[in-house]
C-alpha cells in the first residue's frame, strides 16, 4: 500500500514553486485528482468527495514532511515523480513501477541519524 500511495500522492499537476512546504498540499491535490480519475472506483470506496480525499491525504503527507524535518528534500526527484505522472491512466497503470521509482526518494534521509525505534536503558546494551 505504500507504494501505491506514493504513485498515488504523485501527481502534482500545478505549476510554480515544489518544495518540502509545499509538497503535502501539492502532492494531496495530484492524489485525489489522480485517483478519481484513474482509480474512481477505489477513491468513492475510501472517500465521500474530493475535498475529504484532499484532507486525509495532505495531513498523511504533512506527518511525513514532519518525520523527515531533519532529511533533504529532491526537488529533482518530485518533479520526476510528477513529471512521470503527467501521461495517460493507462500509462500509469502499465508502467507503475518504474513511474514511481523517484516518489520513493522525494525525501533523502541518508545522512541523517535516527534514534534507536527501542528503549535499550535496561537490555543492557
Amino acid at each position: 500500500m505504500w507504494g501505491m500511495r506514493w504513485g498515488l500522492m504523485a501527481l502534482v499537476v500545478g505549476c510554480g514553486r515544489l518544495d518540502g512546504e509545499s509538497w503535502p498540499a501539492q502532492a494531496a491535490d495530484a492524489t485525489c485528482d489522480f485517483s478519481r480519475s484513474c482509480a474512481e472506483a477505489n477513491f468513492f470506496t475510501q472517500y465521500d468527495n474530493i475535498n475529504d480525499c484532499r484532507a486525509d491525504n495532505e495531513a498523511s503527507l504533512q506527518a511525513e514532511a514532519d518525520d523527515n524535518a531533519d532529511c533533504e528534500f529532491n526537488q529533482t526527484a518530485a518533479r520526476a515523480c510528477i513529471d512521470a505522472l503527467k501521461g495517460s491512466c493507462r500509462t500509469a497503470g502499465e508502467e507503475a513501477k518504474t513511474l514511481f521509482e523517484p516518489c520513493q526518494i522525494v525525501w533523502d534521509c541518508a545522512d541523517v541519524r535516527r534514534p534507536l525505534d527501542r528503549d535499550t536503558t535496561d537490555s543492557g546494551i
